[in-house]
């Protein structure tokens, strides 16, 4: 082989490897990114992540923990309730398109759709990365004053 042709493999491989490290790294972020968004909808997640930006020193800590707690539970009652509502329209569409579709794509519409449905759903409460131990939470009957 040629000193040209040995350059040329060299630089290739170079390439090569480059491009799989870069993929290898974005994949782990990517997965990073999932797991950090997991631990922000669970309760422990949710209130570690805001306690950790806040520090709140020890007279704060129950007072934060329970304004917390009170509106990680606002949002995911919001954010199921939306659930809720994205697959009734998602229902409403596929029937109003069933009037004007062929069966080829009433077919594919519906693969689809119970493809979306199988995705893997919102960890239940408690089953999240986090510990469930690692801070204190108040007492599930202490109310935030708002309520």
């Amino acid at each position: 082989m040629n000193t040209k042709v040995k350059s040329t493999l060299i630089i290739l491989s170079v390439l090569l490897i480059g491009a799989a490290i870069g993929f290898e790294l974005s994949e782990l972020s990517v997965r990073n990114r999932f797991r950090r968004i997991d631990e922000f909808r669970e309760r422990h997640g949710f209130v570690n992540m805001f306690k950790d930006i806040i520090k709140p020193d020890n007279n704060q800590l129950t007072s934060v923990d329970s304004i917390l707690v009170y509106y990680h539970n606002h949002m995911d009652s919001l954010a199921k309730s939306s659930m809720q509502q994205v697959s009734v329209q998602m229902d409403s569409m596929k029937a109003d398109l069933d009037k004007v579709l062929n069966q080829e794509q009433k077919d594919h519409l519906k693969k689809e759709i119970d493809r979306m449905k199988r995705l893997p759903p919102l960890p239940p409460p408690g089953k999240g990365p986090r510990d469930p131990d690692s801070h204190s939470p108040p007492p599930p009957d202490r109310q935030h004053p708002e309520e």
